[in-house]
């Protein structure tokens, strides 16, 4: 019995590797292979294949980054001698180097607007909107709008940074789609939600005041179908001291092994600090469930970098 079970086990284990190994070399949309609403199978595929995946292929996605990275303006505003003075913001001069200072910053965050397309792919309902709140660049609007494949579709992006909204007008005017997408200089907190089957929030409700946020996610909740499903990307504090303090550390050596300096880290976090406020992750599942969120749970983590899931 033992024998047969590890063989069995073997078995197995390398189905799942054969499986990671397809899923890498062809676009991943879970709509066929898994049934909509289990966010537990999905889940797992997208550990499975993150895990799985072939050196040979992470060779040629090291390869092929390196090459993007030669294209992108370089983000160096906290060297500059007046950059320690003053509070973050997003002008023109973050804008430039957004690019950068994202894949620099924020571990984790490419994996997160690959799986905002596979979400779009299979919860996006026909005739209805999506919402991406905070929008910025558009990265997550292009993520969206890549993989809904339904008809009658609306993209509704929003950001209150006018730099943000000019520089993502001229991105969505290039990309070639024929969903529409509306690009509105706004404040989310004034948005209107309504007719939603997804909704995403990638680092946006972190700025925002805390008593403004669970009406925030009030406002998103009443405006979704069911069914919708709503993405939130924060970043987050331990509720262990000790935790949390590693987790800090290992995002400073993150930013240290792409090349920001001590000095260029130090003054990054002074300015954003009181401008970005984290929350623990059980007081954004506690939110989302009380604004009447069905099932909700963390898809993607990395350090002290969240992505949560919510299904309406």
């Amino acid at each position: 019995m033992l024998r047969l079970a590890r063989l069995s086990h073997s078995s197995a284990r390398q189905q799942a590797r054969k499986t990671a190994i397809l899923s890498v070399n062809r676009p991943i949309y879970l709509k066929n292979e898994v049934k909509s609403g289990n966010i537990v199978d999905y889940i797992a595929i997208l550990l499975l294949i993150c895990m799985r995946a072939p050196i040979q292929q992470m060779q040629w996605t090291t390869a092929n980054t390196k090459q993007q990275e030669t294209h992108m303006p370089r983000d160096e505003i906290y060297t500059q001698q007046n950059a320690g003075t003053g509070t973050f913001e997003f002008n023109e001069a973050v804008v430039d180097v957004f690019p950068d200072m994202l894949r620099r910053s924020i571990p984790g965050y490419e994996a997160s607007i690959r799986a905002i397309r596979a979400l779009a792919r299979q919860y996006v309902q026909p005739d209805s909107h999506c919402y991406d709140l905070g929008c910025s660049l558009a990265a997550a609007t292009l993520a969206m709008r890549q993989g809904i494949d339904v008809s009658g579709c609306r993209i509704i992006a929003i950001d209150n940074a006018p730099a943000m909204v000019s520089r993502c007008k001229q991105i969505i005017a290039a990309d070639k789609s024929d969903i529409p997408v509306d690009i509105v200089a706004d404040d989310v907190r004034c948005t209107p939600i309504d007719n939603a089957s997804m909704v995403v929030m990638n680092y946006t409700l972190q700025f925002l005041p805390i008593d403004e946020r669970q009406p925030m996610i009030g406002r998103i909740a009443e405006g979704m179908r069911p069914g919708g499903v709503f993405v939130l990307s924060e970043k987050v504090v331990d509720e262990d001291p000790g935790i949390e303090a590693l987790l800090i550390d290992l995002h400073h050596n993150f930013k240290r092994r792409h090349a920001y300096s001590e000095l260029e880290i130090s003054r990054k976090r002074e300015a954003i600090e009181n401008v970005l406020v984290p929350e623990s992750v059980a007081t954004h599942k506690a939110r989302m469930l009380a604004a009447g969120f069905q099932h909700v749970g963390v898809w993607l983590r990395y350090f002290n970098f969240v992505s949560l899931v919510a299904i309406r």
